[in-house]
């Protein structure tokens, strides 16, 4: 684990670093480089995603640190922020990049139980789709699911349509035979693995509403490092995941997530 504050490598371990996180007052970002070569794809697309909340904020990120995690193989969780206190300006950025392993192969698909949240997702608000680091929604969200025995989420809007999941974004293969997902305006926060998973099967934006996921062939949530959930009851109405359909998501997850791709040939 590596830290900065204000472009300077501070040495902090990971149980410093959850002591500061626990007390942080401010604003803040999380983003995931599953895998790829120094400065690759997955590295451009996570900075991009923490450059959002920095401009959203007036503020700016640390170069020194991206600069550094720029010439880095493998993957990385890179948290950041701009500490604040009541009558003071935003402090110097803090960043903390925590190594992750290579990634593998992705295990087989989760078979959940997928319930509708009762709380609207914000698709309209300031912060939608941006990867802050606040966790009281997707806590709240998690104990919710847990308490009714499902293992996914469903996030849908103030116009009924689904956004997103607590797994992850989510990819849908509707009762045509199309892949579709929400569109961008849902809000949803993506990462590097969902939207080359969902270019991989052509999934095309889609209004998706409580009716078409109740015909749907598959409904999947993809993960950051490419862990899929697919749901076998939506609200406690059985559905039958389509093995080919689902057998086409690991596929495309593990090429991307292959040697060959991470290794940038």
């Amino acid at each position: 684990m590596t830290t900065w504050r204000g472009g300077d490598p501070v040495a902090t371990s990971a149980a410093e670093w959850d002591r500061r996180a626990a007390g942080f007052l401010g604003c803040g970002f999380r983003v995931v480089v599953p895998t790829g070569p120094p400065g690759g794809p997955a590295y451009r697309f996570a900075r991009a995603q923490a450059e959002r909340v920095a401009r959203r904020l007036g503020l700016e990120l640390d170069p020194v640190a991206w600069a550094e995690l720029a010439n880095r193989d493998g993957g990385a969780v890179v948290e950041g922020g701009w500490e604040y206190w009541p009558g003071r300006p935003f402090g110097p950025p803090w960043t903390c990049a925590a190594r992750l392993d290579a990634a593998t192969a992705p295990e087989p698909p989760v078979a959940v139980a997928a319930v509708s949240l009762p709380w609207r997702w914000g698709s309209t608000g300031a912060l939608a789709g941006l990867p802050t680091i606040s966790r009281l929604e997707a806590a709240r969200a998690e104990r919710h699911v847990a308490g009714r025995g499902a293992g996914l989420g469903l996030w849908f809007d103030h116009r009924g349509r689904l956004c997103t999941t607590t797994a992850g974004p989510v990819v849908v293969l509707a009762a045509d035979g199309r892949w579709v997902r929400p569109p961008e305006e849902a809000g949803a926060v993506t990462s590097w693995t969902y939207d080359e998973v969902a270019a991989a099967v052509a999934a095309a934006p889609a209004g998706l509403g409580r009716a078409a996921l109740a015909d749907a062939r598959l409904v999947c949530a993809v993960g950051e490092l490419g862990d899929l959930r697919a749901a076998v009851s939506v609200d406690g109405r059985p559905c039958s995941p389509d093995p080919v359909a689902l057998d086409e998501l690991r596929t495309a997850v593990a090429r991307i997530l292959s040697p060959r791709r991470r290794s940038g040939r």
